[in-house]
């Protein structure tokens, strides 16, 4: 059926069709904005529309009573939080990484933590990436890995299979990778105010990403070293990191009471 035969069957003019096409959302602005606040999508507003925003007001006032309950945590930080607790691991990395507007982190990128895993490589998920991996609603720009040795051979035959190569380190710089597939990893070498890798790997959550999983830094843990190295944009993003670090614990306070109801 020809376009013009729709329009006529429609009762809908030319001219309105086309006004509405050169629009980036035919949506209201008010259901857009609501869903921006919210860092949702605004589909999620109209599909079964009165049941999600029952939901998103249950969010909102756990939210509210969190914050009476700690005061000094942000009550936005907390609700974005239990927002980001409903999404898989790597959607939660993904939107932090588009708030930095950084370009999506694709399949290929989960391919290179795979084939880290794959080549039995002994590494960690560190930083932002990890708070974020874990349900803080962060900005980061890459993700940290910490590797127990740099010198692994796992780590080349990963490159090579994702078709990147090694810099090695200059100066006081460590090593980076190159390649369009691995353009968001950072080598970390060490970390600051907590303890070698070989400790910390006690204080790691297994996150899954679908079919495997990785090692991620506790929020504790980076928070520890945060506080540690106290720099401007550290204390920047502690505030955030602390709110979120009290849902988590209450969220496995619940996990743990439902598990054991007798203890």
């Amino acid at each position: 059926m020809r376009l013009s035969d729709v329009l006529k069957q429609a009762g809908v003019s030319r001219t309105a069709y086309y006004s509405l096409v050169r629009k980036d959302s035919v949506l209201p602005k008010s259901i857009l904005r609501i869903a921006r606040h919210l860092d949702v999508n605004p589909s999620a507003l109209l599909d079964n529309g009165e049941a999600k925003v029952r939901h998103l007001r249950d969010l909102q006032n756990q939210a509210v009573a969190l914050a009476k309950r700690y005061p000094n945590c942000d009550r936005d930080v907390m609700f974005r939080t239990l927002l980001n607790l409903e999404l898989p691991p790597i959607e939660r990395l993904r939107r932090a990484l588009i708030r930095a507007r950084k370009p999506a982190f694709t399949s290929n990128e989960l391919a290179f933590l795979k084939e880290l895993v794959r080549q039995k490589v002994d590494f960690m998920i560190i930083g932002l990436s990890a708070a974020a991996f874990q349900g803080a609603p962060m900005v980061t720009q890459a993700v940290d890995l910490w590797f127990r040795d740099i010198e692994e051979p796992g780590i080349k035959k990963a490159l090579n299979k994702m078709g990147g190569s090694w810099l090695p380190s200059l100066g006081l710089n460590p090593p980076m990778f190159k390649g369009a597939h691995i353009q968001y990893f950072d080598i970390v070498l060490s970390v600051h105010g907590i303890g070698d890798y070989d400790a910390e790997k006690r204080n790691t959550v297994d996150v899954p990403l679908g079919g495997f999983s990785v090692k991620v830094l506790r929020l504790d843990r980076v928070i520890a070293s945060k506080t540690f190295l106290n720099r401007e944009k550290d204390r920047m993003v502690l505030p955030t990191l602390k709110s979120a670090a009290k849902i988590l614990k209450m969220q496995n306070v619940r996990k743990s009471t439902t598990l054991n109801p007798d203890s």
